[in-house]
């Protein structure tokens, strides 16, 4: 009989605890963030858990302001948006979510201070990582349940970063939790402040004189001066992989271009394929998109 009882007790303490503290995968998102978009905040591609079919797309732009919308792949709709005011000490914000069962548009705030929280819908909302990670967890502050998380890893080239995205709970549609990925990787990349604005300023004027002088004007003379200085750019300045990933790009350009100089210009490709690589991509000639132009060069 006590065993029975003692059983019956053990029972009742599961069907209790359980529930609180077990999570059960709802379903799984990919979110890729592109990699030379990093500096002016991004586009994010959002796919199911295949990572074949895309149902959202997220783009983020960054300056004083850090401004997101997240679209429906299928009829480009605007499903939530998001605009902060962003400081080298403060992230404070507005948010906006389309209840698509209601089709009603819900709004609410955002705010850094040792954590983000949210505040949408009458609900309070958590969102805090570990450390400098970017692996991040949401909570309803009401009762301490996680209602999804999000890890990061590395990527190929052209998709820098990837967000898995795990949703435990149908409180919150999935939007919302696109918007706080998108916050806290916006968040990371203006903790430094004003210097974090000026590198990218410097490193947007100098790529587009750099692309100008070279592919449009042929003035090679130039456009080896602006590729050189992206190469200047320091690994703790904002923008250091991308600006060095193209300074070496467009070095390779003009050394075959201009100079007729095969070795140089696979020197420069492979240097440009070692930053990607080291971000935990390839450094395969067919890796690099955009960028194939130099390959094609060099193929033929």
């Amino acid at each position: 009989m006590s065993t029975i009882v003692l059983l019956s007790a053990v029972l009742l303490a599961l069907n209790i605890f359980v529930p609180i503290h077990s999570k059960v995968t709802n379903r799984t998102s990919l979110i890729k963030k592109d990699f030379l978009s990093d500096l002016r905040g991004g586009e994010f591609p959002v796919y199911d858990s295949t990572g074949k079919k895309q149902l959202y797309r997220m783009e983020s732009k960054i300056s004083k302001t850090h401004n997101v919308q997240v679209f429906a792949t299928s009829s480009k709709k605007v499903l939530a948006e998001l605009a902060a005011r962003v400081t080298s000490i403060m992230y404070k914000g507005n948010i906006s979510v389309l209840d698509t069962n209601l089709n009603q548009w819900k709004n609410g705030t955002i705010e850094h201070g040792n954590k983000f929280r949210i505040f949408w819908n009458g609900q309070r909302i958590s969102m805090e990582g570990k450390g400098n990670s970017l692996d991040t967890t949401f909570r309803d502050e009401s009762n301490l349940n996680i209602l999804a998380q999000f890890k990061k890893s590395k990527s190929s080239l052209f998709s820098k970063s990837k967000y898995y995205l795990q949703v435990f709970s149908d409180t919150l549609p999935d939007t919302f939790y696109f918007l706080g990925v998108a916050a806290r990787d916006g968040n990371k990349k203006l903790s430094k402040g004003d210097d974090n604005t000026k590198d990218y300023e410097r490193y947007v004027r100098i790529n587009n004189l750099a692309n100008t002088a070279i592919s449009y004007d042929k003035n090679y003379e130039k456009g080896k001066m602006y590729a050189d200085e992206l190469l200047t750019f320091k690994p703790q300045d904002t923008g250091y992989d991308s600006a060095v990933f193209k300074g070496n790009i467009f070095n390779g350009l003009i050394a075959f271009r201009r100079d007729k100089n095969v070795e140089a210009a696979k020197k420069f490709l492979l240097a440009a394929g070692k930053i990607a690589a080291d971000l935990g991509g390839s450094a395969t000639l067919n890796s690099f998109g955009p960028n194939m132009s130099l390959a094609k060069d060099l193929l033929e």
